[in-house]
């Protein structure tokens, strides 16, 4: 791997959440049947849902209205999703270091709902020495939909550094969008 590209990245282990709905869909013996009586007949409502959450405060993107809901929402997808959830924290744990020399850039919305951009932005900053972080005002969870283009120039960065082997990278943490960043969060970050 030359470089590394983390768009709203949830790296971090992370406090215990219910999300009631996957854990029930995934349960032992009851999981097939709340999916067969709940999430198969109403699948557009929950992946709605899941994308309003994820664009909040953003509109939904228009090239995500029209998934294929009962696609993205099946039992092996379901059970997928559990999996990760229950395997995640223990495996996050383990990972004691990033290299020094992979290019790591971090594209974070701080307006995110769903990964708490402080919380895991101070993980990857322990992990990795010289992350280049970059975040955007008033965006949420999918700022590659909001921004694409900031999202292509960082990976073009990545590229180039790759292709290049200069080292040469731009400064660590950038605000970018309409209002400066919260002086508290800037600090918080800047501080470690």
């Amino acid at each position: 791997m030359s470089g590394l590209l983390l768009i709203s990245p949830c790296c971090r282990p992370v406090p215990f959440k219910p999300l009631i709905t996957l854990r029930a869909a995934s349960a032992p013996m009851i999981g097939a049947l709340f999916y067969q009586q709940v999430i198969s007949r109403w699948p557009g409502y929950f992946v709605e849902r899941g994308l309003q959450a994820s664009s909040y405060p953003n509109p939904v993107p228009a090239t995500l209205a029209n998934l294929p809901a009962h696609h993205l929402l099946n039992p092996i997808s379901i059970r997928s999703m559990a999996d990760e959830l229950r395997a995640f924290n223990s495996d996050m744990q383990r990972l004691t270091m990033l290299p020094a020399d992979l290019p790591i850039s971090v594209l974070f919305g701080l307006a995110d709902r769903i990964i708490d951009p402080a919380w895991h932005l101070e993980w990857i900053r322990r992990k990795h020495p010289a992350p280049i972080i970059k975040l955007l005002n008033d965006v949420g969870h999918m700022p590659h939909h909001i921004a694409p283009d900031i999202a292509r120039t960082m990976l073009s960065g990545l590229v180039t550094v790759a292709d290049t082997g200069s080292g040469i990278r731009p400064p660590d943490i950038a605000s970018i969008d309409r209002k400066p960043a919260h002086a508290g969060f800037r600090r918080q970050l800047t501080a470690s």
